[in-house]
């Protein structure tokens, strides 16, 4: 357990929501100041496309501005050293502890990590006290408590430091109506106890320098091949995780929990099937291109309207919905309502990001083969910054007393 002295924090600060609006209220605008991104690194294993590595190499006049006027004080750019103002130091010096953080999820967990991580390599000065602990070790969420909370359990968090433990939804779930692979599996309860007797063991493979970075285990692999991370499963799973971390959070009441969104993916409409790039239109992935023209999952069909506003029915499928459909942000729509049962603040980055497809590993295919991948954001880009921006900004407004 971890408990420390006189910690100001509620639940779901209301300052913590003031900045979610402003977040999710807002958009890309030009800025009196250039900055360059050429001092950002990107993870040393990590390969992308020519587009990414281009976009350190420019300087950017564009920064996400909240529409209030109240945004200009509780959005904290993390790039401090090029903005007129940035009292982060002071802020995050105000509390008594420093922050251990660590980012619960799967590979996007570790897309925000890095963009923490640049931040804090270029302000250590003004983001001093906040130390990064690690990413990942959650895509696919084990349908028991029990496992959840071994795993949060099983974080290198410091004894000296008061933990801050950020978690999202996993995009390892996709938007299919399948439920079982028939090859693999006679039945979704003789799977779900394979895949328990799975989970205990958890062995890892190292065979694959993706799965060991960041330790994807036979469980998240057998799942998917077994068509079991379909929305249904996603609410499952991820009421089971939410009481795993009420449960948690009873046990240590000094952590910091807060749950960020799932950022926005931009696949064309061929939906992963060919990599032609990302379009600037967000559109989620689909495992098997066939699905855009099956009947919608039950769990997301009244998300989705037509271009006419019309209602759907059964029968409706994702070609059907309009482009701005809530069924291109699923995952969050299914989540933060479960999410907010639970008083947890959100760390809002989906609304920033939903027109910023040109940010993407994928997002070009102009100089040799695509990436293909229009889920994960170029390292050290404008979407890093905004990425950082969100969470320490957030971060801001649960720890500090309200006078700040």
């Amino acid at each position: 357990m971890y408990t420390f002295g006189a910690l100001h924090m509620t639940s779901a600060p209301q300052d913590a929501h003031r900045v979610a609006a402003c977040l999710r209220n807002g958009a890309w605008k030009p800025t009196n100041q250039s900055f360059s991104l050429k001092w950002m690194r990107r993870p040393p294993t990590l390969v992308e496309s020519p587009g990414c590595a281009r976009l350190r190499q420019i300087s950017f006049r564009e920064r996400f501005t909240g529409e209030e006027a109240q945004c200009g004080h509780l959005l904290h750019s993390s790039l401090c050293d090029f903005h007129e103002r940035c009292d982060f130091r002071e802020r995050l010096s105000a509390g008594s502890h420093p922050l251990a953080i660590f980012l619960l999820g799967d590979s996007l967990s570790a897309n925000i990590y890095w963009a923490l991580r640049n931040a804090l390599r270029a302000n250590p000065k003004h983001l001093a006290g906040i130390r990064l602990v690690g990413s990942g070790k959650l895509a696919m969420i084990p349908p028991d408590v029990e496992a959840v909370l071994r795993i949060i359990d099983s974080l290198p968090f410091p004894r000296d430091a008061r933990p801050v433990l950020l978690v999202g939804p996993g995009n390892w779930y996709n938007l299919q109506t399948s439920h079982c692979n028939p090859a693999l599996c006679a039945n979704e309860q003789q799977q779900n106890q394979a895949l328990h007797a799975l989970n205990d063991t958890h062995p890892q493979n190292t065979k694959h320098l993706y799965r060991q970075t960041y330790e994807w285990s036979q469980y998240d692999y057998a799942r998917t091949a077994a068509g079991l991370n379909t929305p249904r499963e996603f609410v499952r799973d991820t009421a089971v995780l939410l009481d795993a971390l009420q449960t948690w959070r009873n046990r240590n009441p000094a952590a910091i929990v807060a749950w960020f969104e799932a950022p926005p993916q931009h696949f064309k409409s061929t939906l992963g099937s060919e990599r032609t790039g990302c379009t600037l239109s967000q559109r989620p992935f689909l495992r098997n291109p066939e699905e855009e023209q099956r009947p919608l999952p039950m769990e997301v069909l009244g998300l989705c309207f037509t271009e006419g506003g019309a209602n759907v029915g059964n029968g409706t499928r994702l070609a059907d919905c309009a482009a701005d459909s809530a069924v291109m942000d699923w995952r969050n729509k299914l989540a933060l309502p479960l999410v907010r049962q639970h008083d947890l603040p959100v760390i809002a980055l989906a609304a920033g990001l939903r027109h910023r497809g040109d940010l993407h590993y994928g997002s070009e295919c102009i100089y040799g083969p695509c990436m293909g991948d229009c889920t994960h954001w170029c390292e050290a880009s404008v979407a890093s910054v905004h990425l950082s921006t969100a969470v320490f900004s957030t971060l801001a407004a649960m720890v500090l007393p309200p006078q700040y």
